[in-house]
């Protein structure tokens, strides 16, 4: 039975909504936010050092909030420098080695504000999920 004008016009409409929606590129995360570290040359660069808490692995984000990507998940026990802070508090900006041994240059003063750019990672977990041991 061929398609009446009606029938052909929503027809198309609707293959070609079908089409934009699977087209559409999906919504980016935001960009990633660096920890920054250091600004007084008579302390350290970070001024904790803590260990994540909690009952499983806790998500590292590349940016201060849940809309931002987890680029790690880190096991409770892992220490880690506690550095910087946003959202009134709420997220802890951290910096963790892969290696326990491994010094991260975080625990010497760093006379400027700057984003960390050491040898560890570094991002940011819920300031729930951080057990302060020292700072």
């Amino acid at each position: 039975m061929p398609l009446r004008p009606t029938s052909y016009t929503l027809a198309l409409t609707c293959a070609l909504t079908l089409l934009a929606a699977c087209s559409s590129p999906a919504a980016a995360a935001p960009e990633a936010q660096p920890v920054w570290v250091g600004e007084q040359p008579d302390l350290d660069a970070c001024g904790g050092l803590g260990q994540i808490s909690g009952n499983g692995p806790q998500a590292v984000h590349a940016g201060p909030g849940n809309q931002h990507a987890v680029i790690a998940r880190l096991q409770p026990g892992t220490p880690a420098w506690l550095c910087d802070s946003a959202g009134d508090g709420q997220w802890i900006g951290i910096v963790h080695a892969d290696d326990p041994d491994q010094d991260c240059g975080v625990s010497v003063a760093v006379p400027t504000h700057q984003p960390y750019r050491g040898p560890c990672r570094s991002g940011w977990v819920r300031a729930t999920a951080v057990q302060l041991l020292a700072g």
